[in-house]
């Protein structure tokens, strides 16, 4: 009786974050489970991803890597273990096709809660958090890959938890998420800036502080800036110190791969800016708000101007930009909700002041 009583408690207690399990975790395993879509780019039996010999891309490389075909794999994906190394520990207990499932279920679940998280220590509403991970579920990128052998909901989680670690000034979830980041891919080196646009001004104040005062800095900065230093050697060390994004191309000698050529044509320059489209859909219209709301330019201003500038880099380095970019959507997406949320507010006081004149009148 008193486990029942216990086992109520807890219910009543944490009603509302198991309510919102339930529905994020629902979410997750209807998307990864039962929506299929892109049917050239599944095998005739996908379920079976080790035997099939339809796949390309980069997926043979992550299997390649999960089966411990290390000396098949080229550059960059021969640096991106985590995943690869996450699916092969499930195997002995059970198949390919499940343990890429599983995982991918884990990080898209587990990036719908930390992002319900920080949405709540930006002080959004249930609603509009609900509203939030919705859009970031249902989004074009993540339903793309959701069931396939890839990697891109692990950059989503750890960019997600590297966003929550910023709101909550938490030094020790700002490591983990960059470091264990680096190994999933190095693509979530364009979050680290959002840790100093985000605390530009207290870090600015620290350092003046420590140069005219000789005041030791914030503890949280010495220790969230010690891990993003850390987390770059780590990117540096598995490339032979080598600043290597893709196909062995060195980005401090100025290597570049060909994908710039897009810009160079009408037609390409058009496909490419649909596909930065549809890296984000409508929730590029957020940072109107700064127009349309007369919202104070602030550091989510900033965040999402840098937003816009890693998307183009995006462009140059990567031909997969919707897949690629979309983890940058822990930026846009507060911004998105707070115009949705300004344009509902304006609505109802418009609604207000009718109601009022219908009064009087």
């Amino acid at each position: 009786m008193e486990l029942i009583n216990k086992f109520k408690g807890f219910i009543t207690k944490y009603h509302n974050f198991l309510f919102r399990s339930l529905i994020y975790g629902y979410l997750a395993y209807i998307i990864i489970g039962f929506i299929p879509v892109y049917d050239y780019f599944l095998p005739t039996d996908w379920q079976d991803w080790t035997t099939s010999t339809t796949f390309y891309g980069d997926i043979y490389q992550y299997i390649d890597m999960a089966l411990g075909n290390y000396d098949a794999v080229i550059a960059p994906y021969k640096y991106r273990i985590l995943v690869p190394f996450l699916w092969s520990i499930l195997l002995p207990i059970t198949s390919f096709s499940n343990s890429i499932l599983i995982w991918n279920f884990i990080f898209l679940f587990g990036s719908s809660l930390i992002t319900d998280r920080y949405l709540h220590k930006l002080d959004f509403s249930n609603f509009y958090r609900l509203i939030g991970v919705l859009f970031v579920n249902v989004s074009f990128p993540v339903i793309q890959v959701a069931f396939t052998p890839n990697i891109d909901l692990a950059v989503l989680f750890f960019a997600s938890l590297f966003m929550d670690g910023i709101i909550e000034k938490n030094a020790w979830i700002i490591g983990l998420s960059s470091i264990l980041g680096i190994l999933a891919k190095e693509s979530i080196l364009l979050v680290f800036p959002l840790y100093f646009i985000y605390n530009y001004s207290e870090i600015s104040k620290s350092i003046n502080n420590l140069v005219k005062k000789k005041i030791i800095p914030n503890k949280h900065h010495i220790i969230s800036i010690t891990f993003l230093i850390v987390a770059f050697i780590e990117f540096l060390w598995i490339r032979g110190f080598i600043f290597n994004i893709n196909y062995d191309y060195d980005i401090l000698r100025l290597e570049f791969p060909s994908y710039f050529n897009r810009w160079l044509s009408k037609n390409g320059a058009i496909k490419t800016l649909i596909y930065i489209f549809f890296t984000l859909t409508i929730i590029w219209i957020g940072p109107l708000g700064y127009i349309i709301h007369r919202w104070k330019v602030d550091k989510w201003f900033s965040m999402s101007m840098y937003g816009i500038f890693a998307i183009l880099i995006i462009t140059l380095l990567s031909s997969r930009i919707s897949r690629v970019g979309f983890f940058l959507i822990v930026i846009f997406l507060p911004v998105f909700l707070k115009f949705i949320r300004d344009f509902e507010k304006n609505r109802s006081h418009e609604h207000k002041d009718l109601k009022m004149e219908e009064i009087n009148s």
